[in-house]
């Protein structure tokens, strides 16, 4: 567009915001004075003041969004999805450190998530570690299945809905489950074949880094009178017996057996435990499936006066034992 047009444009949007001019005729000077033609002048100026002002004020909006708009431009806006920023906690996680761009490789946001089965707020009792919504998402899918043995008539997935909670709680039961769950992945998946995910590297010594992590949280909390016979506690303890049982051997299985006998007497027998008597049946499961695993001749906990466990037979399940638990 050359000057002329640029002028006249300016020029008529100029002519659409100010009002036009008039002429006041009058014969005499004194004409000049009277009451209509003050009134016309002062009209006059009144829009002419008017026009000014929305003009002004229309230059200063105008301006002001075109600086808006540069500065938006200018700012980078960043969505974090980044799920590798260390939460503090007064426990490790246990899993040796890893770059976090390395280990997000691969691996989409719905699998880190655990395909909605995970707490994707990270409120686990352990420091974070991008391996652990994997470990939960496996151990929920393939271990803490239906028991019939554990489950309630016409209430199946105790170990999900009642027993898992309780692990989220504490961090030496949450550091057992996760020892299970990634002992449980490194038995199913081979190193050898191709990754399916960030667990496939998991090696004998990060499982051994792993027990030794869970162990070390067991023994900090049984310094504390108040935790030493608390439902978690006696929980990772069976756990860790259930572990040895299944992955370890039967001296240190007989071990964490006698010291959970010890921590139950002291809380006041089976039927003080909690989870509405599933502690229990959990501790009387893993004693009564080892032993017949490995062809014990004895049960930590004897029935009482000949009686079944808990008012009902404790059903042996070698196979979900070994599997699934």
């Amino acid at each position: 567009m050359d000057n002329f047009s640029q002028a006249t444009s300016k020029l008529a949007q100029s002519q659409s915001l100010y009002p036009r001019l008039s002429f006041i005729t009058f014969g005499d000077v004194e004409d000049s004075r009277n009451r209509i033609s003050r009134k016309a002048v002062r009209s006059h100026a009144a829009l002419y003041q008017h026009a000014a002002s929305r003009e002004s004020k229309g230059l200063n909006e105008s301006t002001a969004k075109k600086k808006q708009i540069r500065r938006y431009k200018k700012q980078d806006v960043v969505l974090d999805i980044e799920i590798l920023t260390t939460i503090p906690s007064e426990e490790t996680s246990g899993f040796p450190e890893e770059s976090p761009r390395n280990s997000l490789k691969g691996t989409s946001l719905q699998v880190i998530l655990g395909q909605g089965r995970c707490d994707p707020f990270r409120t686990y009792p352990i420091d974070w570690n991008p391996r652990i919504p994997q470990l939960v998402d496996h151990y929920l899918t393939n271990m803490a299945i239906d028991m019939p043995e554990l489950d309630e008539p016409g209430n199946a997935g105790l170990l999900r809905t009642r027993w898992f909670p309780l692990t989220m709680t504490s961090a030496p039961i949450f550091h057992v489950i996760i020892l299970l769950a990634a002992s449980h992945h490194s038995a199913l998946y081979s190193p050898t074949k191709e990754p399916s995910s960030s667990l496939s590297r998991t090696t004998s010594r990060d499982l051994i880094h792993l027990k030794s992590i869970a162990i070390a949280s067991i023994n900090r909390a049984m310094q504390a009178d108040s935790l030493s016979t608390s439902d978690p506690l006696i929980g990772a303890v069976a756990k860790m017996a259930s572990y040895e049982a299944m992955y370890g051997d039967v001296a240190t299985f007989e071990v964490h057996m006698k010291g959970l006998i010890q921590m139950v007497r002291l809380r006041g027998g089976l039927g003080s435990l909690g989870l509405s008597g599933l502690l229990a049946k959990i501790c009387v499961w893993i004693d009564c499936n080892a032993a017949f695993v490995h062809g014990m001749d004895h049960t930590y906990f004897e029935p009482e006066g000949g009686r079944s466990w808990l008012g009902r037979e404790v059903g042996i399940n070698p196979s979900g034992f070994l599997a699934a638990y």
